[in-house]
């Protein structure tokens, strides 16, 4: 992955039309990373929380374990 792929992936929800939900966003996201790399640690935590994918309409072969 290049540089210009992750920006794009990482703002690519700050696109609408609207100026200020477009702020709120980009805000979202500056603090998100901020955070993240203050604290590492506990974003590891934090992720390794989250609910993980299941494949549900594919064999159990197939699916990766997460």
């Amino acid at each position: 992955m290049t540089n210009e792929k992750f920006k794009d992936l990482i703002e690519a929800p700050s696109r609408v039309d609207d100026f200020w939900e477009r702020i709120k966003i980009k805000s979202v996201i500056a603090r998100t990373l901020r955070l993240t790399l203050q604290n590492p640690e506990l974003a590891q935590e934090y992720l390794d929380s989250l609910p993980k994918a299941v494949c549900e309409n594919i064999p159990t072969s197939s699916c990766q374990v997460l």
